[in-house]
């Protein structure tokens, strides 16, 4: 196997320039490409899919914004393109009641995609794959894709993280194409068709047999092709937040609302030792033109019927200028429409002029990355933030009642000590925002953390760190944790008494301190709400928590329960039926109840 991961100069001066022209050649032996199919597979394989997660529209259900990127480059240079969108169809199959089991989840899919094929007769079929918790799927689609006969290229943010290892266990991708890939993809298609010598592409890599060459010249687009607009038409905008979630504040919005994306600058500022978008979106950030974006919003509402937007930005507020400058012009165009800022906003970013703009423009709900309410953890995994800056965003947030603020919290840093978890517990209750989003470390391939893990032996609960897939939201441990679907025969223990402050966790106890944590930051301060309006609007977050994402989780019925009675003066008999039958129907929420001194006495006081 020959491997390089030289740049183009000097891949060049290797000599290699044949291999290229001889291994694309062997790919497109007739230089032919005129129509590509372009898919995203579902999040989700068949191993932990679950249909009535699906059917409750628990799981997320995003536009391929980026495909739709790629699919304008295509059809830009006279390639016909369609997209196929498998997580979304799957997932109306589900609600539609045709996906029961396993197999008819793989009969449906593969069902999709082999009519697709059979009527598009496409020259390339290209599949994208954003998280790594999406690998075994990737893997299930470009198998079964394979069978065609096809070409077959891989992409996004997951195999850019991963190279060597994505293509090793999909030997049937022939082509990756690394970090974003407008640019790329345009010099592909002009080496296919003979318009550039194959050596000269950038960010590609030729997967041929046993040979594998790296072209990593940059290729990244810069302003003047970022302000493109995806070809909406290509696949069901309209309908992807009537199957599933799009962001993380649906609970707010009216029923049958449709929700969308929408990307206003690329990159972060940031380089956090645990986050992955530095490596695939390089240093800085790159903005869209104001009037674009505008357009864009226009366009969504206009034509698609969408009414609140979720920012993709992963930097939405690194201009301050220019942030209220879109907020504003929201509102001089009269969109109508709300939005949200679920990926994480910085919070040196929220000052009062941002925040203020933000809410008059139809901000609903915004995260900000806190990640810990330690120094030395946010200085050694190069937070751009301190406690203290996190504690005054907190007041700024906390001005705007109308927003419903949210925080990320991460544990399990590699110095991180029961002392450092207190500091966070500490910090989050002083701040008091309406949510915290606690999870443990990801350490992703190609960040800083998963080499500094990597280098010093470390595992991930229990697992060698190279074999880990990551699974976030409905599909993560802290969601089987939260509903009780990992139960442990043993009671928990109050872990933060009992461990020292100097103690290290070990992987085994951060279920314990996941849950304890979590009670303490989210339901036990959320019972304690008081002011109307956050009382509405955690009436609405908890009811979208027990009637989706949660339907057996006692304590969020609980809390439930005592935040309805706060709102409204009473409640609702459904509510206080499903908490009883839950909790006496459940060794594991007695014992949690027990555990945690809650009591089902406390609803009558």
């Amino acid at each position: 196997m020959i491997k390089t991961t030289a740049t183009a100069t000097a891949y060049r001066q290797t000599g290699e320039e044949s291999l290229a022209a001889s291994l694309l050649e062997s790919i497109f032996p007739e230089r032919q490409l005129s129509r590509v199919l372009l898919v995203t597979p579902p999040d989700a394989d068949v191993s932990i899919f679950n249909p009535d997660y699906a059917r409750r529209g628990t799981y997320s259900n995003f536009p391929p914004y980026g495909l739709g990127l790629i699919a304008n480059v295509f059809e830009d240079n006279g390639v016909k393109s369609e997209i196929l969108n498998l997580n979304h169809l799957v997932l109306k199959d589900c609600q539609e009641g045709k996906i029961s089991n396993a197999s008819d989840f793989e009969k449906s899919w593969q069902g999709y995609l082999t009519a697709r094929i059979d009527d598009f007769s496409p020259d390339l079929i290209g599949v994208t794959c954003m998280f790594t918790m999406t690998h075994d799927s990737l893997k299930a689609v470009c198998s079964f894709a394979a069978k065609s006969g096809i070409p077959l290229a891989i992409g996004g943010v997951h195999l850019t993280s991963d190279i060597e290892r994505v293509l090793d266990e999909i030997p049937e991708a022939s082509i990756a194409v690394l970090n974003e890939g407008e640019i790329a993809t345009e010099d592909l298609i002009k080496a296919i068709r003979g318009g550039i010598e194959a050596g000269e592409m950038g960010q590609i890599v030729l997967n041929v047999g046993d040979r594998r060459l790296s072209l990593t010249a940059d290729r990244r687009p810069d302003v003047s092709i970022i302000d493109a607009i995806p070809p909406y038409h290509k696949f069901e905008v309209s309908n992807l937040s009537r199957y599933g979630v799009v962001g993380s504040y649906q609970a707010f919005l009216p029923p049958d609302t449709r929700v969308a994306t929408c990307l206003s600058n690329r990159g972060c500022r940031g380089r956090c030792t645990f986050c992955s978008v530095p490596s695939f979106n390089g240093k800085g950030v790159r903005h869209r033109s104001i009037e674009a974006i505008l357009d864009e919003m226009e366009l969504l509402r206009n034509d698609y019927g969408i009414r609140h937007i979720m920012w993709l930005d992963d930097d939405l507020f690194k201009d301050h200028k220019r942030a209220v400058q879109l907020f504003n012009g929201m509102v001089k165009r009269n969109l109508g429409m709300t939005w949200d800022a679920s990926n994480g906003v910085l919070a040196v970013s929220c000052t009062d002029e941002v925040i203020s703009a933000a809410a008059a423009s139809g901000c609903i709900g915004i995260a900000i990355g806190i990640e810990s309410g330690n120094d030395q953890i946010l200085r050694s995994s190069r937070k751009p933030a301190t406690v203290e800056i996190n504690l005054w965003a907190a007041e700024v947030l906390n001005k705007y009642e109308s927003i419903y603020s949210s925080a990320f919290i991460i544990l399990g840093f590699p110095l991180e000590t029961m002392s450092m978890i207190h500091d966070t517990v500490k910090a989050c209750e002083t701040m008091n925002l309406d949510w915290y989003r606690i999870k443990l470390l990801q350490p992703l391939p190609n960040t800083p953390v998963y080499e500094e893990m990597l280098d010093e032996g470390q595992t991930l609960d229990g697992e060698d760190l190279k074999g880990v897939r990551y699974m976030t939201g409905a599909y993560g441990k802290a969601h089987e944790i939260d509903t009780g679907e990992a139960r442990k025969a043993e009671s928990i223990e109050d872990v933060f008494s009992r461990l020292a402050p100097d103690h290290k966790p070990k992987a085994e106890e951060f279920d314990d301190i996941w849950f304890l944590m979590n009670y303490k930051l989210n339901y036990a301060r959320v019972a304690r709400e008081d002011r109307p309006v956050k009382l509405e609007k955690q009436n609405k977050f908890l009811r979208f928590l027990c009637d989706s994402t949660a339907p057996n989780n006692a304590l969020a019925f609980y809390t439930k329960c005592i935040v309805e009675k706060k709102h409204t003066g009473h409640i609702d008999p459904a509510t206080y039926k499903r908490f009883f039958s839950l909790l006496d129907g459940s060794l594991y929420w007695q014992d949690k109840f027990n555990t945690l001194g809650l009591s089902k006495d406390d609803l009558n006081a």
